[in-house]
């Protein structure tokens, strides 16, 4: 039960595809069938991908670049370059341009508040910290042959002047910063399915948004940290087969919720914890403390997602 990573994937009712006209048809099946599942325009071409390798049974190999197709071959790397191109030529680069997301955490660099976005992996990844800049994959394919994600590519707006700057221990700190939130964003990934976790991901976005966002306003983005915590303990004693009390005390919440399995600190839970009032003032709401309590939120988030996979 711990959502969208389920031992059977629904096959999608589709055929193999002998012709031109047979695979069109099969695209618009398969992308009418993400459609109706919500799945978002720039994450419906990996998700297609797959989707179709699983319900034809052809395991598919996912290309390292584009290749030239050969006429009148629906299988292997030829269906696999077919699939991403119908998507390309249906929705254009700049719709498919934003990449699959998993949920950003903030770090703090030289003072200043960063967004890491971890990246979405498929296999196998290895974390390198080079100050030098690269080209790096927002989403990785490796098993043999992992890709590099290299830490200070996740970091949006980070200027190849600072990233030159940055001293050996800070670059082991943001290695460790991207460890722990590629963890807690792929708990989340995989959860995102079951109960309000999907709500979850969205405050947590916004408690960056907040933070860091246009219009910054370090009340909105507390709120939004104690948001994620409480939807989250709420699921997880939802799943825990309790109920959960209507309130916004996740101290009381935390109680109910570590019969579920949740083991949510007592100093994460105060250090989230604000008042409704919160929303409507930035008295007593700093910048440092909108910070801890977004990283609070994500460790007890983290927590839940835990108890939810060793329910599954």
């Amino acid at each position: 039960m711990a959502g969208s990573d389920k031992s059977v994937r629904p096959r999608l009712p589709i055929c193999r595809p002998k012709s031109q006209n047979e695979f069109e048809h099969m695209m618009e099946v398969v992308d009418q069938c993400l459609r109706d599942a919500g799945v978002s325009v720039h994450a419906r071409q990996l998700r297609a991908w797959l989707d179709i390798s699983y319900s034809l049974g052809m395991n598919l190999c996912f290309p390292s670049g584009p290749v030239p197709v050969r006429a009148g071959v629906f299988e292997g790397i030829d269906l696999s370059q077919r699939i991403l191109s119908w998507y390309e030529d249906r929705y254009g680069a700049e719709k498919l341009a934003t990449p699959p997301s998993m949920c950003r955490c903030l770090v703090r660099l030289r003072g200043e508040l960063w967004a890491f976005e971890p990246p979405l992996v498929i296999g196998s990844c290895v974390f390198v910290v080079d100050p030098k800049p690269g080209p790096a994959p927002n989403v990785g394919f490796g098993r043999d042959r992992p890709p590099r994600f290299n830490v200070p590519d996740g970091i949006r707006g980070l200027p190849d002047s600072l990233r030159k700057l940055l001293a050996r221990e800070e670059l082991v700190m943001l290695l460790d910063v991207a460890k722990e939130g590629f963890w807690i964003a792929n708990g989340l990934q995989r959860a995102l399915d079951v109960g309000m976790m999907r709500e979850v991901f969205s405050d947590l976005e916004q408690s960056v948004e907040h933070i860091l966002g246009r219009v910054i306003h370090y009340g909105q983005g507390r709120w939004s940290a104690l948001q994620a915590a409480e939807k989250a303990l709420k699921t997880a004693i939802a799943v825990g087969g309790e109920k959960y009390p209507r309130t916004h005390d996740l101290a009381a919440l935390g109680k109910v919720a570590e019969r579920c399995g949740v083991r949510a600190s007592e100093s994460l839970i105060k250090t989230v914890q604000c008042s409704a009032d919160t929303r409507y003032t930035e008295e007593g709401s700093s910048r440092d403390h909108a910070y801890a309590s977004h990283w609070s939120a994500l460790r007890i988030v983290r927590s839940v997602t835990n108890a939810l996979s060793e329910r599954a």
